[in-house]
């Protein structure tokens, strides 16, 4: 993979502490960790980011299973939904900071 010099914002993405302890106490799918790293690369410079059918298409993630992984990442608490009809979800990845999930 050729860089150029100064781009390399890019090569990871920070994972929440409170993201990896619900993940892992979670019955988690492969489609959850997917969309959970995407919007949280996506969230890097933006508060509000939308996870719309081709991207999740660009990760092996159908139409329903990406509606199914956002619904329980939101039932989680590690992202708000705001729902448009006939457009996509845009998505508010939460931190955390204040509130800690509890344990389950």
């Amino acid at each position: 993979m050729k860089m150029r010099k100064g781009n390399w914002m890019n090569l990871y993405v920070k994972l929440p502490e409170m993201w990896r302890r619900v993940l892992n106490a979670r019955p988690t799918t492969a489609a959850d960790w997917k969309i959970a790293v995407e919007l949280l690369r996506r969230a890097k410079f933006s508060p509000i980011v939308k996870m719309t059918k081709p991207t999740a298409e660009k990760l092996g993630i159908s139409r329903n299973t990406r509606l199914r992984s956002l619904d329980r990442l939101e039932a989680w608490g590690l992202i708000r939904i705001i729902r448009h009809v006939g457009r996509s979800y845009w998505i508010r990845p939460l931190w955390l900071a204040g509130r800690q999930p509890s344990e389950r």
